[in-house]
């Protein structure tokens, strides 16, 4: 017989992964906009397409670098009022999702993914927490999977490439 944590993490590691590493700029092209996604009240929202500049973070209740990404995120969105943000959750467990929202809430409007984290996949969003920076137009101008020292910045560089402050050269 199998203990139940080995059988949970044998379940995270088929159903997605959370990253501490940044994912080259290829992988970026695999990520499908737009999608659909639900507010807590069960409204449709799709995420991408044209609407202002935005920063869209997935992630989910058990990844343990999900929050302190979201507290770099938050500081980075501080500076950048134009942008609006979206954090979309991979859980398929509403009442772990509900509790980390009320104890956390995450910068940017919570939606949840239908499915979760094989939906997710789907997508190709394989790893959390995974930012995706869309420009008015809805294209996708910059990814950023993972927890690592250099996020806040590298969200800011991909803020200001989604409201159009810099060039692609940058």
């Amino acid at each position: 017989m199998v203990p139940r944590p080995l059988l949970a993490l044998a379940a995270l590691a088929a159903s997605g992964a959370c990253a501490h590493r940044a994912v080259p700029p290829s992988w970026a092209a695999r990520a499908e906009l737009p999608f659909v996604a639900l507010t807590l009240d069960g409204e449709r929202v799709v995420v991408g397409g044209p609407g202002p500049p935005r920063l869209v973070e997935v992630w989910a209740t058990w990844c343990a670098p999900c929050g302190p990404a979201a507290e770099r995120a938050r500081a980075v969105l501080a500076r950048h009022p134009r942008v609006a943000a979206y954090a979309v959750s991979v859980d398929e467990d509403r009442a772990a999702l509900e509790q980390r929202l009320a104890e956390r809430p995450p910068p940017g409007r919570p939606l949840v993914l239908p499915g979760g984290p094989a939906a997710a996949a789907r997508r190709g969003l394989r790893d959390f927490p995974t930012f995706l920076a869309l420009d008015a137009r809805g294209r996708l101008v910059g990814v950023e999977v993972g927890l690592s020292p250099g996020l806040g910045p590298r969200l800011d560089r991909m803020l200001r490439h989604a409201e159009g402050l810099v060039g692609e050269g940058e």
